[in-house]
């Protein structure tokens, strides 16, 4: 699959690059995750300059809820970062492989870090408009997808090869942490407080 999404994502650059302005390029490339595109422009001193852009492999999300305790599935991964690792908490997701809906990829994700899975498809709320959200399109260009699971069950461990450390924590908690700065990236804690506010709105019975 790395050699297919790679070849998706080189196509898919290549569409991007007839959307900006004449002279873009990409600038640097880590396919299929991700890569540096760039184009020329006059800043507004007279000098010349270039305007840059991260693309990331478009991803999905599942924030799901156990069907007893109604607290959130977590998983805690050990990650990479200069000089050292870090523990982070993080919810169950990954990038969409070409031939997989942002659903299909976020139930797959799920199942795969901490073997839970809904117990009807009836359970499963999409956060956000077919088109995901673009959080930070000044610096990143990419798709991100939400979807929650109202009632998740855990039927299995986790898939081999996943080095994760799967948790339930309740919602409040979950905002608490970010609160404090304890998530390690943006994404997270921004679909919590959708999933928050649709709970709030459609299930309050359902908010830990």
């Amino acid at each position: 699959m790395p050699n297919k999404r790679a070849a998706y994502a080189s196509e898919h650059l290549s569409q991007l690059l007839d959307g900006i302005p004449d002279g873009g390029r990409i600038l640097s490339e880590n396919l299929p995750y991700g890569a540096v595109v760039g184009w020329p422009e006059v800043r507004s001193d007279g000098n010349p300059g270039l305007q840059t852009r991260f693309v990331i492999w478009p991803g999905a999300m599942a924030i799901a809820l156990d069907e007893v305790t109604h607290e959130v599935y977590v998983v805690y991964q050990t990650r990479e970062v200069p000089g050292t690792e870090i523990v982070t908490v993080e919810l169950p997701g990954g990038g969409i492989d070409p031939d997989d809906t942002p659903f299909e990829t976020a139930s797959k994700e799920l199942l795969e870090e901490t073997g839970v899975v809904a117990t009807d498809r009836s359970e499963w709320i999409q956060l956000l408009d077919e088109g995901g959200c673009r959080p930070i399109d000044g610096l990143v260009w990419t798709s991100q997808h939400a979807f929650l699971l109202i009632n998740g069950r855990k039927i299995q461990e986790p898939a081999d090869g996943e080095t994760t450390t799967v948790a339930t924590l309740p919602l409040s908690k979950l905002i608490d942490i970010d609160n404090q700065n304890g998530f390690k990236d943006p994404l997270s804690p921004y679909f919590l407080r959708r999933a928050q506010d649709w709970l709030k709105e459609n299930r309050p019975d359902l908010l830990t």
